[in-house]
């Protein structure tokens, strides 16, 4: 900080000066940032500039489910600190959210467990609440939540003051899968990893099959990682649904968990167009069609009735209707123009015989 127009009068009342009350950056106040400049010149102060990981994802808990927190703050000589309880057990120690609101930044708490199916309660705790004023003041968001990579309806907390508010969630259940099965699903599936690999859900019409898997084949790499799902899943069509649930980003590509999935098979057929690349958490669906499914037969064109000819001395009747005899092998230029256009097979009518003199009517 440099001073530029110093004076002074003779007296203290008489002299300006410069001061430096505080400072911080991204609402987190600096250690010794007061300066006092009491004639021209400057001064100064250090500080140590957010690391872009200072709002990686969290992971707390363990189990099958994964109910995840989308968290931001307003900064104000420090940041908010909260715990977080389902059903009325803590899970995890004291949280420190690092997202600014006000930057439109978020940062996700992945909180596992397992979630039976019924109705659950969330509680977030906001511990640290402070207020110096208009414009500093320090506040928690909970702008969504997501159950294995679900929404949840009405996870928006905004907490002001220190203290709890909650929100509920039903478990989805039937989360362990059968041993063995009869039919089995092959997702071929990749990552990009950033502290710590993606994790995904599995569904198959409808119902969680299997727990949280997790892909380790760097995608830039070209690897793959091969993830069973096995089931008897019975015949017919079925959708598969995969659920992305850990997304973590850290301010550029090269600090960003992505999840990708390549390919799908069922019961060894590979499954047309399932490839889907999630850069953040969400859900995308594969429709399996059922084993077997062949197009349906094509009809073939009804047969074309060939026009009628006379022949001289008889009735107009189908070409295709007159036989062959061994006695007219080949059309008689006596025949009329319009028979003499047909094969002669087609041609040569009972009526008709050989003639020493050529053909003639019986």
């Amino acid at each position: 900080m440099n001073f530029l127009n110093d004076a002074y009068g003779g007296t203290a009342t008489t002299d300006r000066n410069l001061y430096v009350v505080q400072a911080s950056i991204d609402g987190t106040a600096v250690p010794g940032a007061s300066l006092v400049l009491g004639r021209a010149g400057a001064q100064s102060f250090t500080f140590s500039g957010a690391s872009s990981a200072s709002s990686a994802t969290v992971s707390l808990g363990s189990g099958p489910d994964v109910l995840a927190l989308s968290v931001s703050e307003d900064a104000y000589l420090g940041d908010a600190q909260f715990t977080i309880s389902v059903d009325g057990t803590q899970i995890g120690g004291t949280q420190t959210a690092t997202a600014s609101r006000g930057a439109g930044a978020s940062q996700l708490f992945n909180v596992a467990g397992t979630f039976a199916a019924g109705a659950h309660n969330v509680t977030v705790n906001f511990l640290n609440d402070a207020y110096g004023g208009a414009g500093a003041d320090r506040n928690l968001f909970v702008s969504q939540a997501t159950l294995n990579g679900t929404a949840i309806s009405g996870a928006n907390l905004s907490l002001f003051s220190a203290g709890g508010q909650s929100f509920s969630f039903a478990g989805q259940g039937g989360t362990t899968p059968p041993a063995t099965g009869s039919d089995t699903f092959v997702l071929s599936v990749s990552e990009d990893a950033y502290q710590g690999d993606a994790q995904f859900t599995v569904s198959v019409d409808g119902t969680r099959v299997g727990g949280v898997y997790t892909a380790t084949a760097a995608h830039s790499g070209g690897g793959s990682n091969q993830v069973s799902v096995a089931g008897n899943f019975g015949p017919g069509a079925h959708t598969l649904a995969v659920s992305f649930i850990n997304d973590a980003y850290g301010g550029s590509s090269a600090t960003d968990r992505n999840l990708f999935v390549n390919a799908l098979s069922y019961n060894g057929t590979a499954v047309a167009g399932a490839s889907a690349s999630f850069t953040s958490n969400g859900t995308a669906s594969f429709a399996v069609p059922a084993a077997g499914t062949t197009p349906p037969p094509v009809t073939p064109p009804p047969p074309v009735t060939p026009p009628a000819v006379r022949v001289p001395g008889s009735m107009w009747q189908p070409a295709a209707a007159m036989p062959t005899t061994a006695a007219s092998p080949v059309p008689s230029p006596a025949w009329p123009a319009r028979c003499r256009r047909w094969r002669a097979a087609r041609c040569t009518p009972p009526i008709w015989k050989a003639a020493a003199t050529g053909w003639a009517p019986r």
